[in-house]
């Protein structure tokens, strides 16, 4: 199969919450075939673009500068030119030529444009992939090969390169695990307490079972009871959030498990004591520890349950949020799948949450 060679409207596109877009791309890149961003394209990205193409191990086409290569692409451009001015009957037109801002001096736009993706498709007997379907109509007539994919519709949108990466999340290399330590709840007890619903999830008896006996046994003090029912309401709501943040990040179940456990503070836990001091430093951290670490694996099991829509909407309006809130995350997309960010997003989404967690915990 021909290698291909995707123009810059795809990856953008993409930003721009094509998901199909989205997903096409993810199984070429998993199919192993080669994709290259055309070097005109390349040039009109910004660093941000270049480095998420880079995550994806799509680099730039094979040099073409070789005799014969040349010879092609000339015949392409000089096709493209003797259609000035007018183009022959049953041709649409020629692909422009440059594209961009125009220059301030000479009044001419100077970036290479379609015609140069074009000619570089042409020359390698490479598919061209591009989502400006009259370019794809122009260069199909100058005997580009036109991807299948070309078809698939464009949308429109503010563009968000954060976007762009969790869309493309799947085809994206999985990053280092954070060192965790401490109690470590498992998935697979998360997963069978869930498969009976939220209220059996965040069950007493399913919670226990995640507590050491030695946590137990101090529950037991009737004085302490009400302090550790504030300490269970706390971290099962925020343990959520942050399982249904994950969640509609598409992180996956090995990267909430390296880096979304075992993050209780002593700062978090101010105030969360009881009168009579049963409660000590220690036991409040532990305790503290399971419920988040369980409520987050439950929130993640609820929000990996829904549809892609749900996740889409409930992602959309936290990114809303933290804009308002003067938070940019696209200045460093990588932050999007760090702890500090979920940390972020499960805030602004805690009202959401807590109107679903909140009839489970009231129940137990």
């Amino acid at each position: 199969m021909s290698d291909l060679i995707i123009d810059a409207n795809v990856i953008r596109n993409i930003a721009q919450g094509n998901r199909a877009a989205a997903e096409a791309l993810t199984k070429l890149i998993k199919s192993g075939r080669r994709v290259y961003i055309a070097r005109a394209a390349w040039n009109e990205l910004s660093e941000q673009y270049r480095e998420l193409l880079k995550d994806l191990g799509v680099g730039f086409s094979p040099d073409s500068s070789k005799l014969e290569l040349i010879k092609a692409r000339g015949n392409v451009y000089a096709d493209n030119i003797l259609q000035e001015p007018r183009p022959s009957k049953g041709i649409s037109g020629p692909m422009p030529e440059y594209g961009g801002k125009r220059d301030p001096i000479s009044g001419l736009k100077t970036r290479p444009g379609d015609a140069f993706v074009g000619a570089e498709a042409k020359s390698l007997d490479a598919e061209l992939w591009t989502l400006d379907q009259q370019f794809a109509k122009q260069a199909r007539q100058q005997g580009v090969k036109i991807a299948a994919e070309s078809r698939i519709p464009s949308v429109g949108g503010a563009e968000e390169i954060a976007e762009a990466r969790v869309l493309l999340r799947p085809a994206l290399p999985m990053p280092k695990p954070s060192p965790v330590g401490g109690l470590r709840v498992r998935l697979i007890e998360a997963k069978a307490g869930f498969k009976l619903g939220l209220r059996a999830a965040l069950s007493a008896e399913n919670i226990a079972s995640m507590i050491p006996d030695v946590i137990l046994a101090v529950a037991d003090k009737v004085a302490a009871r009400e302090a550790i029912r504030r300490i269970a309401t706390k971290f099962i709501k925020e343990g959520f959030a942050k399982g249904v943040a994950a969640g509609v990040m598409r992180w996956t179940e090995e990267e909430v498990g390296s880096n979304l456990m075992n993050h209780v503070t002593h700062f978090r836990v101010q105030g969360l004591g009881d009168p009579a001091g049963f409660l000590t430093l220690s036991y409040i951290l532990k305790l503290a520890e399971v419920y988040e670490n369980y409520a987050v694996h439950i929130g993640y099991q609820f929000s990996s349950a829904k549809s892609p829509e749900w996740k889409d909407d409930i992602r959309n309006k936290g990114f809303a949020t933290l804009k308002e809130r003067g938070y940019y995350f696209g200045q460093n997309p990588d932050a999007l799948f760090e702890y500090e960010f979920i940390d972020k997003l499960a805030f602004v989404l805690h009202h959401t949450t807590d109107s679903i967690v909140e009839p489970a915990i009231r129940y137990h």
